[in-house]
């Protein structure tokens, strides 16, 4: 909670806008289930920084599966959330991102060199 409250609003924004505004893909819809009361205070947060039309596209569940169910189709729902879609299984999806693993770490190789710049002496 310490950490909530020493949240730079100013950054928040910035993160927010670039999910929105700057990814290759535009973001239509974000459900977000069993979250913590972090994320209700987060997101009551976020609300006031962007814009309604951002602000309408995220949609907080809690544990009210009813409500998940009225916006995506019940049949690619996992049964955990009263889908009739295959169960979850993360070994298998933790798997995948382990051998992944030589991809992100090229991509953290990307960047900005550091180079000094030179000073250069104005004459008259």
């Amino acid at each position: 909670m310490s950490k909530l409250l020493a949240a730079n609003i100013g950054l928040l924004k910035q993160c927010t806008e670039f999910v929105f505004k700057c990814l290759p893909f535009r973001v239509k819809v974000v459900h977000v289930i069993r979250q913590s009361f972090v994320y209700d205070i987060l997101i009551s947060i976020i609300r006031h920084l962007i814009s309604s039309k951002y602000v309408e596209r995220i949609h907080l569940h809690g544990t009210k599966f009813e409500d998940l169910q009225k916006e995506l189709p019940v049949d690619i729902l996992p049964e955990e959330y009263g889908g009739s879609g295959p169960a979850l299984d993360f070994e298998a999806f933790w798997s995948l991102v382990d051998a992944q693993e030589p991809c992100f770490v090229e991509s953290n190789g990307y960047g900005y060199l550091k180079t000094k710049k030179k000073k250069t002496v104005r004459t008259k």
